[in-house]
Parts: structure tokens; sequence; C-alpha cells
């Protein structure tokens, strides 16, 4: 009996995990899971079943990996002609296959969908200063003094709608300018940052003032802290390797994996890596060092090791005539190349804008004998826009399909009026393409059952799929609430797709990861191995 007794106080034991729990709490293989969701939608509403899955999907390495995979999908493009002159308000040309996106911003037109820096200290009639990541660095130019203001038009599309002033920051005065004088051209550009700030906020963004005088270029770096000032001041110099009566600042490029390129009418690139106080020219390709034509971008694509985020490839697209050049260069370090001209570039591919739009009806004859200026290039060098200044069309190419696609025509001045008839002297026409947010906006869990210790593994799939699903419009631009709903509810939204399948296909990845996860290895080995 006693025996008996003492066997009847010894704790039970719990049964173990079943394979499909082993994987959902284990973070390294709900990473994978997660890493091959679709789009920044999908991960979005995989982060608001349980904090858990909130906490893997928010990681700083988990998202590096993300966008990787997956870049932000291009929404449409942002055009400012006119700089802020009446009747020239900036636009948003929603791309076709995004018909929820073209309404959600036809109603924020009406609403004010730039008109939002309005609703700040009175401002009004916006100019775009800098477009990154889903958003806009806008500025008011006939007010003094000058303020910017970052404006989200999409932040909150798949969580809930906007409201004109919550998705807009007014940043501090903008430091002033080096002083200027008889003799000097002084350069000001605004960029957003390329990680979106950290967390989204504004801090990171880089102000550079370029100063020329003959020879001598010097740049004066701001970067906005995490407190919402500006930083003091990093100075760098330089002189042009070669005197040219037509030394002048033709632009400043965005920065490209830390690094801002001035580039100048003489034929020479300089490249200042932000928080350094030195210039170094940037040896182009041969193409490239007769105009300013050319657009730089970044891209993830020659990364091989997993956790080497910072490795990647710099590509460039040169426009000469209607013919494009794109160029890639694997390393960013430009000083290790022996000084020789073009070393490290290799010509990727070229693509022929006239053959490319022999079929295209809406184009007039005769464009091709007008500068075909490149105003901007996408993430990978995937796409370019190009002005067709002849006759004020801008054009939309994917370089890897062939595809063209008019994004904008703009009205060209009479020839009474002097500007030509058609001419290729027009203002420049500024367009940005407009993505996803990046980083994404994640909700904050704060309800006891939204821990994923007390659900299912099975349940943790559904709620996944339900959550993407519930309450939601599959047509719904604005991704407005349905009334009567608790704002508290664990809902999301997918605009748009199908989960026809799409519970038995996470169901039968999360069997596969748990059968492979049983085989015994290093942690080291398998870590991100699965992908």
């Amino acid at each position: 009996m006693e025996g008996e007794e003492e066997s009847e106080r010894w704790p039970q034991l719990a049964p173990p995990p079943s394979p499909a729990s082993a994987v959902l709490s284990d973070e390294d293989l709900l990473g994978e899971i997660l890493l091959r969701l679709e789009s920044h939608e999908h991960l979005i509403a995989a982060a608001i079943v349980c904090k858990h899955w909130l906490r893997v999907a928010s990681g700083d390495l988990f998202l590096r990996r993300f966008r990787v995979i997956h870049p932000p999908r291009l929404l449409g493009f942002c055009v400012d002609d006119g700089g802020g002159d009446v009747g020239r308000r900036p636009q948003f040309k929603a791309l076709p296959q995004h018909p929820g996106v073209a309404a959600a911003a036809a109603h924020r037109t009406r609403h004010g969908y730039f008109g939002a820096f309005g609703h700040l200290a009175g401002y009004h009639r916006p100019s775009i200063a800098d477009c990154r990541d889903g958003r806009l660095l806008v500025e008011s130019t006939d007010r003094a003094p000058r303020r910017l203001g970052i404006n989200t038009p999409y932040r909150y599309t798949v969580l809930r709608p906007p409201h004109p002033r919550e998705s807009v920051q007014l940043l501090p005065p903008l430091p002033p300018p080096p002083g200027g004088g008889a003799g000097k051209h002084v350069v000001e550009r605004v960029f957003l940052p390329e990680d979106g700030g950290g967390a989204g906020g504004d801090h990171g963004i880089t102000l550079v003032y370029v100063l020329l005088v003959e020879r001598r270029v010097t740049a004066r770096v701001h970067v906005l802290d995490s407190g919402g000032a500006w930083g003091a001041p990093t100075t760098a110099e330089t002189e042009l390797p070669a005197p040219s009566c037509d030394d002048a600042v033709e632009t400043v490029l965005p920065p490209i994996n830390g690094e801002v390129y001035v580039v100048t009418t003489s034929g020479y690139t300089l490249g200042l890596r932000l928080g350094t106080t030195r210039f170094s020219v940037v040896e182009l390709p041969d193409a490239a060092r007769s105009s300013a034509n050319f657009r730089m971008a970044w891209s993830y694509a020659a990364a091989a090791d997993d956790d080497d985020f910072a490795r990647g490839r710099l590509c460039l697209v040169h426009g000469d005539g209607t013919r494009l050049s794109i160029w890639h260069r694997k390393t960013t370090t430009m000083e290790d190349d022996g000084g020789a001209a073009g070393v490290g570039w290799r010509l990727a591919d070229t693509f022929c804008v006239r053959e490319a739009c022999e079929r295209v009806e809406w184009l007039p004859d005769g464009w091709w004998t007008g500068r075909v200026a490149v105003i901007a290039v996408g993430d990978n060098a995937e796409f370019a826009l190009l002005d067709l200044e002849k006759v004020g069309v801008v054009i939309y190419v994917h370089l890897r399909w062939r595809t063209v696609k008019k994004v904008y025509e703009r009205k060209l001045p009479d020839a009474d009026d002097g500007g030509g008839g058609g001419g290729d002297r027009q203002r420049p026409v500024r367009v940005f393409p407009m993505t996803t947010v990046w980083p994404p906006t994640f909700p904050a869990l704060d309800k006891p059952r939204q821990n994923c210790c007390v659900r299912s593994p099975d349940g943790l799939v559904r709620a996944l799929v339900m959550t993407c699903h519930a309450g939601w419009s599959a047509t719904s631009p604005s991704c407005s609430r349905r009334d009567g709903e608790d704002d508290d509810e664990d809902v999301g939204v997918l605009p748009g797709c199908s989960w026809a399948g799409w519970f038995d296909h996470m169901g039968a990845m999360v069997a596969q990861l748990a059968e492979w996860a049983a085989q015994p290895r290093s942690p080291g080995r398998w870590r991100w191995s699965c992908l």
C-alpha cells in the first residue's frame, strides 16, 4: 500500500510536444515558414496571429532576409511636374495590375493625398523631394521658411486607413547652406534613409549640400538623429582631376549602400560614403563618362552568403540615344580598382527603346529624334523610367520583360511661348517609383489571448488564414473596417488575394519541416539552410 501511495505522488510527465508544435515554437523554423510568404501584406497578417510570431516577423535579421527575397512591391509612380506651380500638384499613377491601389489613390487625392501636408502650419502646393520605400519627402516651395514633411499615404493600408494629419511628420527647419557668392554653385538634396529609418521613423534622413568653386568640390552632410534634430555636419573636400570651364554639379544621386554620388558635367562622378570626410573618384564605364545620362541602383542578387547582407552589386543604366546599357559591378569600394577606367564593370544587357516601342500606338512619330533621358532606375535595375523629351512622354520600361508602358504625358509649350514647339529644352519632370512601405508597420499585441502558448499548432495555422481573410473585402481599395467591428480584433487584410488551398499548403510545409527537424544536426549548419 505504501508503495502504491508513493507511486501516486510522483509527478505526471507532460506528453511530448507534437512535431508541428516543435516547428511553430522554434524561431528559426518558423522564420523559414514566414520567409515563404508571398508579400509584405502576408507577413503583417502572420505577425498579428500571436506575440511569438510578431517577435519573429519583426526581427532585424529576418526582415533583412525577407527584403532580399521579397523586395517592396511596385504600386505606381508619383509624378511632380511643375515644382509646385498652381494647377500642377503632384499626382499618383497606379500600375494597371493594382486596381485597388488606384481606387485608394483616387480617394486620397480627393481627400488630401498630397494635400495632407497642407493640414500642418498652413502649407500647401507641395512638391516631392524624395520617395523611397513607400514614403514621400514633401516640401512646400511657396512659403518661407521652407519646411519638409514625411508623407506615408499607404502606411496603414493593411490594418486601417490613415487620417490625413496622422500620415505626415514635419521635420525641423533645414540647416543653412554654405555661403554662396560669385563663381559658386550650390546644390541641395534631401534623401530618405535606405533602411526606412529603422522602424519607419524620420531619423536617418540625409541633407547634402554640394558647393563647387572652380575645381574644388565641398560637400556638407547633415543627418537627422533619433531625437528629431539635425546632427553636426560632416564636411568632405576634393579637387576634380582636370580643369574644365564647364564644371558644374549635374545631380546628386540618392544613397546607394551608404554612399552618395555627385555627378558633374565634366565627366567626373564622385563617391562620398556617409559618415566619412573623403571623396573618391568613381571610375565609370567608358560609355557612361561622356554624359551624365545615367542612374544607379543597388542589387542583392550577387550575395552568396546567407548572413552577408552587405554584399551585392552596383547597377548602372546609361542612355545613349535610344539605346540603354545595363552595367553591373560586384564591389562598392572604388579605390580597389587600380585606377583603370571601367575596371570592375561588366556589361550585363542592352535595351533598344526604339525597337521596344515599334508596336506602341500612343507614341507620336519622330519621338526618337529627341533626347531620351534616364530619370530613375528601380531596385535591382529591373526597370527604368525614361523621359522622351521631344514629345513630353515619360515611359516605364521593364528591362527584363522588354515591356513598355506610358506613365505620364505633359503639355508641351507652344513655339510662340518660347518653348520651341516640342523641342528638347523642357522643364524636367520628376517621377518617383512608389512601393509598399518598408519596413512594415507592425501592430502592438497586448492581449493575453494573443500568446501562442494557448493555441494548438493547427489552430495557429488556421488563425493565420482566418486573420488574413476575416472581415475584409477582397476588392476593398481603402481597407476600411466593417461597421460594428471591434478595433482590437485580430483581423488583417490581403486585398485581391485568393486563399484557396493555402491552408493545406501551410500544413504540409509544417509537417515537412517537422520531419526534417527531427534529424540530428548541428544548429550552426541548419540555420536558414532549408531555404
